[in-house]
């Protein structure tokens, strides 16, 4: 069998040496010899993620572009130095609204302090102080003055007087009540009172010496004195209920019937008569035990 690799050029006997050609003398051709890619080493390593795949509908499809573009977009904040790109990395963009979008919250504003508070602060200024002192006076200095007077001024009564005058001058002026039911109210509230001789201020000098005869006493303060022992309710005797006929005036005197006046937790009184002064004040210029109308 002839081999495939014979020649068959007849000069081919004919060589320098002479000799015939050898049967194994293979023919060579010329070829490239291509390295594998282990050989170049520039093997690329194998991907440990799988790609991720589009999805299938165009809806799910237009998502997933907008979740990349989102994604683009934080990243180039984060290229930027945006604080708030790591905040919310990852989170996806509503659909319709594009990146970036979103509205900032607004935080709330700061409250102010209630009005209180800002009054009572105030109060650490010392004229501040100062001048709540003075219209807390000036509210209050009314009341006093009128306590005061009515304390002081309101019975008439000194500590010395003549006989019969119950300790109180014989020419001093009796306190004047603005109605005669008024000066017997306060004389039967003085009566139950721990300070009774302050009646006599009511009575002008005929008719303190009339109160005290009346009631078998030295003097007015005595037979006040004598009067506040039987007491037994201050409280209701000093709130007498007088009749409609109780009270009789005519003209700058008036009347008023001890019988004709319903009193509790304490004696009855007699008849008081009144004379009105100029200045249109009543004062007690009489009484008497004992009236032709009662």
């Amino acid at each position: 069998m002839t081999d495939r690799h014979e020649s068959h050029d007849p000069s081919a006997a004919d060589g320098p040496s002479g000799s015939a050609p050898r049967p194994d003398d293979a023919e060579i051709v010329d070829a490239e010899v291509v390295p594998t890619a282990e050989q170049r080493g520039d093997t690329a390593p194998a991907s440990t993620a799988p790609a991720a795949q589009p999805p299938a509908d165009d809806e799910e499809f237009q998502r997933y572009q907008e979740f990349l573009e989102f994604q683009r977009f934080r990243e180039w904040q984060r290229t930027r130095g945006d604080p708030q790109a790591g905040d919310t990395a990852g989170q996806p963009v509503p659909a319709g609204e594009p990146p970036g979008a979103r509205p900032q919250e607004t935080p709330p504003a700061p409250r102010g302090r209630p009005l209180w508070k800002r009054a009572l602060g105030l109060l650490r200024y010392k004229f501040v102080r100062r001048i709540g002192y003075l219209l807390l006076f000036l509210l209050l200095a009314p009341y006093l003055f009128g306590a005061v007077v009515n304390h002081y001024l309101g019975t008439g009564s000194s500590d010395s007087g003549g006989p019969g005058s119950g300790g109180v001058p014989a020419d001093s002026v009796p306190v004047k009540s603005t109605s005669p039911k008024q000066a017997v109210r306060g004389l039967y509230n003085w009566l139950g009172s721990s300070d009774p001789e302050r009646v006599c201020g009511l009575f002008e000098p005929g008719g303190r010496a009339a109160f005290a005869q009346e009631h078998g006493a030295a003097d007015c303060a005595g037979a006040a004195r004598e009067l506040n022992e039987q007491v037994t309710d201050p409280n209701g005797y000093a709130n007498p209920k007088f009749g409609e006929d109780a009270v009789a005036e005519a003209g700058d005197e008036a009347q008023v019937l001890g019988c004709r006046i319903s009193v509790s937790g304490g004696p009855q009184l007699g008849t008081f008569k009144f004379e009105r002064q100029h200045d249109g004040g009543w004062t007690i210029a009489a009484y008497s035990m004992r009236a032709a109308n009662c």
